[in-house]
């Protein structure tokens, strides 16, 4: 049976404790952690500063990131350059060509969203989001599992992000990656696990 991977989200972390933050989750037995870019047309907030990265970088542990902004070219590629797992892009704001073209380059799907047939390349990582993007503490929605197992069965790396608990996260083990946020501040990495 595989092992779903765990990541932490750092938007459930307030910005002056990520140091704190990041240490105490990897001393539970994190896999890994997500990183979310975002400008305020998916969200009103703000999300990661480029420093993060090479911090995360220098502890030599797994992450990937999530670009919720208007595409811009230079960033895209810098995130790309980085050590990240992968960079989820949204086939909305994220030219076709630049997906296609990057390997590291996965594909975020909000709720209800479907894949455009160009993008469905067997090859790539699929970021199946459970919530509306950029707020923690929103309750899980189903709306995208029957795509996700559909892309799976293909073959495809999947991961979900978004109102996951302890109590869900066992009904959605199929997935290869669970991005946990909010629900870390009340939970032990263990109870996901179980």
């Amino acid at each position: 049976m595989k092992k779903t991977k765990l990541f932490a989200s750092l938007l459930a972390c307030k910005p002056n404790e990520y140091e704190r933050w990041i240490k105490e989750k990897i001393n539970e037995g994190i896999d890994g952690f997500h990183l979310d870019f975002i400008d305020p047309s998916f969200a009103n907030f703000v999300g990661m500063d480029l420093r993060i990265i090479e911090y995360i970088e220098s502890l030599n542990i797994p992450f990937d990131i999530h670009y919720m902004m208007h595409f811009n070219p230079q960033l895209a590629q810098n995130l790309i350059n980085s050590k990240a797992e992968v960079v989820f892009f949204h086939q909305k704001k994220t030219p076709e060509n630049f997906i296609k073209e990057n390997k590291k380059a996965g594909i975020a799907l909000e709720i209800n969203e479907e894949i455009k047939v160009e993008l469905n390349i067997e090859d790539k990582e699929y970021l199946f989001l459970n919530v509306k993007p950029g707020y923690c503490g929103q309750s899980f929605q189903e709306n995208n599992l029957i795509q996700a197992k559909q892309m799976q069965e293909k073959g495809c790396k999947i991961t979900s992000d978004g109102g996951i608990t302890p109590e869900n996260s066992k009904s959605i083990g199929f997935f290869d990656k669970l991005i946990i946020g909010s629900a870390l501040n009340k939970h032990h990495v263990n109870e996901f696990k179980k």
